[in-house]
């Protein structure tokens, strides 16, 4: 049999996967960086309390919900360094923009404090970093942000909630998590980034 006329079947088969796949992903840009990301991952849900995100921006679901009618509760949103970092932001984010080099020595030791004196509705989450020369280790780097919140089905062991930032391919990550999940935010972090990075576009 001539190979070409064998080759057919499997070109044809091939096509067909491509074809489906295409139609199962949907593709995102931010900051010249291309995703095709499943769209069972993509939350494009709109949720009042909370800022509308930007056109060059995009949220992925890290860990789906028990209950398919409820808000995942871990989602991932993806935005250009332009579209969050300034001037006068908090060290978390100063760290993710690149303004401000910093290595996570552990996730596993917290501090925790109120940057605000009497003001008990806010407070964040220091892990362990190496001393700088303008930082003692003990003062660790910022990794959360946390305000309290009234338990709800989504969350229904929630007495707080707590936001964590940080970089990924020149990208800032934002996630939100349950106080009681802080042990598990480093763990969070690299499960988000592997999967957002397994989605990357490569160029050829």
């Amino acid at each position: 049999m001539n190979w070409k006329w064998s080759a057919l079947p499997l070109c044809f088969a091939l096509g067909l996967v491509t074809i489906h796949r295409l139609k199962s992903t949907s593709e995102y840009q931010v900051d010249g960086r291309h995703f095709q990301i499943p769209r069972d991952r993509i939350f494009n849900a709109r949720i009042p309390w909370l800022p509308a995100p930007s056109q060059s921006s995009f949220t992925y679901i890290l860990d789906f919900a028990a209950d398919p009618n409820l808000i995942p509760p871990h989602r991932i949103l993806v935005q250009s360094r332009h579209d969050v970092c300034g001037r006068g932001q908090a060290q978390m984010i100063t760290v993710a923009c690149g303004d401000e080099v910093a290595a996570i020595s552990s996730f596993l030791n917290f501090r925790k404090s109120y940057p605000i004196p009497n003001y008990p509705m806010e407070w964040d989450y220091y892990a362990s970093a190496p001393a700088t020369a303008s930082r003692s280790e003990s003062d660790g780097i910022q990794v959360a942000s946390c305000s309290p919140i009234s338990p709800n089905p989504a969350r229904a062991k929630g007495t707080a909630i707590c936001t964590t930032v940080w970089n990924v391919d020149g990208l800032v990550l934002t996630l939100g998590f349950e106080e009681h999940e802080l042990p598990e935010i480093g763990a969070m972090r690299n499960r988000a980034a592997a999967m957002l990075l397994s989605w990357k576009v490569r160029s050829p």
